[in-house]
């Protein structure tokens, strides 16, 4: 999950539409497995935008996962 919202840096903040400002970003929320909203806020008159970004599917291969497979009792 942490790699899905690093997709924040390479979002762009939109201009205010009121003050033509840019804007400042404020959180990034997981919609769904695909899909992060970003929401901005101008700093000059606190006008909320959202802009929406959808990840790529990724497969990782077993030996790469940070957990085993299968745990052994010992």
């Amino acid at each position: 999950m942490v790699d899905k919202l690093k997709i924040v840096g390479t979002t762009r903040p939109p201009n205010c539409p009121n003050c033509s400002t840019e804007m400042k970003w404020t959180r990034s929320t997981l919609i769904d497995a695909m899909t992060i909203a970003h929401v901005f806020v101008c700093p000059n008159c606190s006008h909320i935008s959202e802009a929406r970004s959808t990840i790529g599917a990724t497969n990782t291969p077993p030996q790469k996962l940070s957990a085993p497979r299968h745990s052994h009792a010992a």
